[in-house]
C-alpha cells in the first residue's frame, strides 16, 4: 500500500517539479541580471560623466577664449541636464521591467511549490479523479511563507497544530473530508468514502473524470443534485 501511494506521489509530482527548477532557474537569472544592470549601470554612467566633463571643458574653453563665456556655461548646462534626465529616465524603466520580471518568476515559483506540496498530501487521502478539486478547495488558504507552503488564516497567519508546529497541509486537507467525504479515499478499517456522498437524483451522471475538470461552482450545483 506504502509503495502504491509513494508511486503516485512521484508520479503526480513528477512535472511540478520539473517546473520548480525551471522557476528556480528563472527566479536566479531575473535577480542576477537585475544586479549585473545596477553594475553595469555604474559603469556606464562613471564612463559618460568622465566624456561629458572633458567635451564641456574643452567647449567652455573655446567659447570663453572666443568671449562667449556666458553662452558656453548655458548651453553647457542645458544640454547635461537634459542627457541626464534621459539616462536616469531609462535606468529607472530597465531596473523596474526586471523587478516586475524577477517577482512574476517569484510568484510562479511559489504557485508551482504549493501544487506540489497540495499533490502529495492529497496524493494519500484523495481518490485520483478528485485531485484538482481538493486543489481548488484547498488552495486560498495555503501560502508561501519563508520558503515554505503552510496553511494560513483568514489573517494570513500561519495556522499551527496542538504541538505549536505549522499544520501540516494533509492534515487541512483531511479535515475536507468530513463535508467531502466522496472525494476521498476510504480510510483503512473505515466505512466507503465517508458521509458527504450525495444522492441519487435525476438528470445525466456526470463521470469521475469529468468532475475532476469541473469549475468548483458547477461542480457543487452537481453534486448537490446528486449527478456525480
Amino acid at each position: 500500500m506504502e509503495a502504491r501511494i509513494a508511486k503516485a506521489v512521484e508520479e503526480a509530482t513528477k512535472g511540478l517539479k520539473k517546473k520548480n527548477d525551471e522557476l528556480l532557474g528563472k527566479v536566479k537569472k531575473a535577480q542576477d541580471e537585475a544586479k549585473s544592470k545596477t553594475a553595469l549601470d555604474n559603469d556606464e554612467y562613471e564612463n559618460y560623466r568622465k566624456i561629458k566633463e572633458r567635451i564641456e571643458r574643452d567647449e567652455l574653453l573655446k567659447l570663453m577664449a572666443e568671449g562667449n563665456s556666458e553662452e558656453a556655461l548655458a548651453i553647457a548646462t542645458r544640454k547635461t541636464k537634459t542627457e541626464m534626465e534621459a539616462v536616469i529616465a531609462v535606468e529607472r524603466e530597465e531596473k523596474a521591467r526586471l523587478a516586475q520580471e524577477a517577482a512574476t518568476a517569484r510568484a510562479e515559483l511559489d504557485n508551482t511549490k504549493i501544487s506540489i506540496a497540495i499533490t502529495q498530501a492529497a496524493a494519500p487521502l484523495v481518490k485520483p479523479a478528485y485531485q484538482s478539486l481538493i486543489d481548488k478547495l484547498a488552495r486560498d488558504s495555503i501560502k508561501v511563507v519563508d520558503g515554505h507552503p503552510r496553511v494560513v488564516d483568514s489573517e494570513g497567519d500561519v495556522v499551527l497544530a496542538k504541538n505549536g508546529k505549522p499544520l501540516p497541509i494533509s492534515d487541512y486537507i483531511e479535515s475536507f473530508r468530513a463535508s467531502y467525504g466522496d472525494l476521498f479515499i476510504a480510510s483503512q478499517g473505515g466505512g466507503a468514502g465517508g458521509s458527504g456522498a450525495p444522492k441519487a437524483g435525476s438528470g445525466s451522471k456526470i463521470t469521475v473524470e469529468a468532475a475532476g475538470d469541473l469549475p468548483m461552482d458547477q461542480f457543487m450545483s452537481a453534486r448537490a443534485k446528486g449527478l456525480i
